[in-house]
């Protein structure tokens, strides 16, 4: 019988590709076959053939789509997550990826705010504005796809952290806990020092530069909220924003349009811009310190009118 093997194509690697994609014609969907069609499949068509790019709605075979598309989150040899319009699902299913530890490339449309806890990890940013913008974001996926390539090539995410840091722990003699401890300690000294510093009273003041309402007005008070570094995110400011003026409202029966949230890094400072009496401050205060995250509430030195 003739031999047949030579005759069998190899069988190609994956590259599944996960983020927004929206309904037909959709912003979305526009969105997603353009990165799609004019970034990610050219790199592949040209430089990995041994590669198959499959995105969640093109999956033909039969079957649950969300099973499948776990199996790919936790099979595929590749996958390329799209960051851009900050969408829940694709943060899901990054988050599962992340959990197997096994290659991610992370990428974003110019001009989203990405979450803090992805945030210092390599991630290419693209652009639709001009030409040149796509041969750029071609070449930073192809570099991206050849680095996770390589032999000695670790993968790095939130999750590979953590269990990093839990497994020193774990192993740690009595002496390198004590270290730990020390170099833990002396991270959170640092992390308030420069949270001074950059959320000075001063800086507050600076912040409010661009918003001409506030421009040569000083706040008669402010409350800085502090937040545990795991729970500080944008999102979670908005809504604790949100909360926040809804509880303004009603403690101070103010609209709180001379209320001005100032959030930055794990900091919001809640300034206002009116005469407020004492009983209802410290009733916020308290509000404020009873709520999911809080790790202390104080008024910034030099936050009274003068």
């Amino acid at each position: 019988m003739p031999d047949t093997t030579a005759l069998t194509p190899a069988k190609k690697k994956t590259c599944f590709v996960v983020g927004p994609i929206g309904s037909e014609h959709s912003e979305s969907r526009i969105h997603a076959d353009w990165l799609l069609e004019m970034i990610i499949q050219p790199v592949f068509e040209q430089h990995f053939e041994a590669f198959e790019v499959i995105r969640s709605d093109t999956i033909t075979q039969p079957g649950m789509i969300d099973a499948q598309m776990i199996g790919h989150l936790l099979d595929a040899d590749l996958v390329i997550a799209d960051m851009s319009e900050r969408n829940p699902n694709a943060f899901y299913e990054m988050g599962i990826r992340h959990m197997t530890s096994r290659p991610i490339i992370h990428m974003f449309l110019k001009g989203t705010e990405i979450p803090f806890d992805v945030a210092p990890y390599r991630a290419i940013d693209f652009s639709r504005i001009h030409p040149s913008d796509i041969r750029k974001a071609q070449a930073r996926l192809k570099e991206a796809v050849e680095a996770v390539q390589h032999p000695d090539y670790k993968v790095e995410n939130p999750v590979t952290r953590a269990r990093g840091v839990q497994k020193l722990a774990d192993d740690a003699t009595p002496g390198m806990q004590v270290l730990i401890q020390q170099i833990a300690d002396l991270s959170t000294r640092m992390h308030r020092i420069e949270g001074t510093e950059d959320h000075s009273y001063g800086n507050v003041r600076r912040s409010l530069a661009d918003r001409p309402v506030f421009q040569s007005r000083t706040p008669d008070f402010v409350y800085r909220v502090i937040f545990s570094a795991n729970y500080a995110s944008p999102e979670r400011f908005r809504i604790f924003e949100e909360q926040a003026r809804t509880t303004i409202s009603a403690i101070f029966m103010t609209g709180g349009a001379n209320v001005l949230f100032v959030p930055r890094d794990d900091v919001v400072d809640i300034a206002f811009y009116e005469p407020m009496d004492a009983e209802p401050r410290v009733r916020f205060r308290e509000y404020l310190k009873s709520q999911r995250g809080v790790l202390e509430v104080t008024t910034p030195e030099h936050a009274k009118r003068t």
